[in-house]
């Protein structure tokens, strides 16, 4: 009868421990803060949320994930189901996968089931921000050669710097270190009336994980000139020097310039990846200033 007891006990004891172990995320996305997490995990992309009547299953951190398996297959800590939000620090390309944080450890949970909220990073905060209504790039990289999860390509699009999207870039050049590696290429952004301009917000590098900023370039030194209302020419350039900083609004301040139609962002230097050097990006860029 001992015997019996004890085998119970043991048994109802491992049950509630991967009853534990597995429990939905519920609400878990209010329980961090994400201004915080982005600093200490990478850049806070949005929260992944599950769709409606599914359910995904959230695994550990595989180490082996990064040698090339097609995905984490070590210990499942929980679900997330039925509206549930985890906060996104990454997608994995190729593979299909969402970066999370989960009980204060970084985890993955599958495309599959779930979508990613990018309506919630946090914007620069500056006064007056100003509409640009499009933007022009000198050269724009081809499309990607792999998708992500739900078979969709990368594009490297000027008009990305733009969207609110930290997932996509502006990349420019051909791709090719042989033929061009993006220094001396520009992006022109462009105002609906003209304007009093007197600063330049950016966020520098590839921002969609901490993988894809430090495998990538950077802009290094960065010059920034204006179109005049009334003329072509772009005028007064002025050159800045970016931190290398994955996290966090760059911003050029500058004396005001009035009348301007348009503004330019050339990049003279970079840091460069630790694996794809030729590739510069740059994620998002707003302006301030006051609208005439």
């Amino acid at each position: 009868m001992k015997k019996l007891l004890l085998f119970v006990l043991s048994f109802v004891l491992s049950f509630s421990i991967v009853s534990s172990s597995t429990a939905s995320f519920s609400n878990n996305a209010v329980l961090e803060n994400n201004y915080q997490v982005e600093y200490q995990y990478g850049p806070y992309l949005g929260d992944v949320v599950a769709n409606p009547g599914q359910q995904s299953w959230v695994r550990k951190e595989d180490k082996k994930y990064k040698n090339g398996n097609s995905g984490p297959q070590t210990e499942k800590i929980g679900t997330i189901e039925n509206g549930d939000r985890l906060p996104c620090v990454g997608l994995m390309v190729n593979s299909g996968w969402y970066r999370v944080v989960a009980r204060g450890q970084i985890a993955y949970v599958s495309y599959m089931y779930t979508w990613l909220d990018t309506s919630m990073h946090r914007k620069p905060q500056v006064q007056n921000p100003l509409n640009i209504i499009t933007v022009q790039a000198s050269s724009e990289r081809p499309r990607s050669r792999w998708t992500d999860g739900a078979g969709n390509y990368y594009y490297f699009y000027a008009q990305n710097m733009i969207d609110g999207n930290l997932t996509t870039a502006w990349t420019p050049g051909s791709g090719n270190k042989l033929i061009n590696d993006g220094i001396g290429e520009y992006a022109t952004f462009y105002f609906q009336t003209s304007v009093t301009l007197d600063s330049v917000q950016l966020l520098n590098g590839y921002q969609r994980s901490k993988e894809a900023f430090y495998e990538n370039s950077r802009p290094r030194q960065i010059e920034v000139s204006f179109q005049k209302q009334g003329s072509s020419n772009f005028v007064k350039p002025l050159a800045f020097t970016l931190y290398d900083n994955l996290v966090g609004w760059q911003h050029l301040n500058f004396e005001p310039q009035d009348n301007v139609t348009a503004f330019r962002l050339k990049i003279l230097d970079v840091y460069s990846g630790s694996k794809f050097d030729y590739d510069i990006g740059i994620s998002e860029v707003q302006a301030s200033g006051l609208s005439n």
